[in-house]
């Protein structure tokens, strides 16, 4: 899947002068974290700046070892942090912040 965006965006820089390239570029959110919070069971996200949508994304494991995944509602830049929980009592294993333009 990367590499098949990796393809159409050189493509689109070779064809349209980097303009695409740029565009993209610009509308992603900046300045993002990421973060645990509820003591070990939920994590936030937040972006302060640029455009777009971010959303926290976590990865959650119970202790029979079961993995599942959480995410956030989309924000943009600025309106606060994007939150999800696991199932209590299990523990928040992996977290980021997903952006999209």
């Amino acid at each position: 899947m990367r590499t098949a965006l990796a393809k159409i965006l050189v493509l689109a820089t070779v064809v349209g002068g980097g303009t695409f390239l740029a565009a993209t570029a610009e509308a992603a959110p900046t300045h993002c974290s990421s973060r645990v919070t509820d003591y070990g069971t939920g994590g936030a996200a937040i972006c302060a700046r640029r455009t777009g949508f971010y959303r926290v994304t976590i990865t959650c494991t119970a202790a029979s070892g079961r993995v599942y995944f959480r995410q956030g509602p989309w924000l943009r830049p600025g309106n606060g942090e994007s939150k999800a929980k696991c199932n209590r009592p299990d523990r928040v294993t992996y977290h980021a912040v997903q952006k999209r333009n």
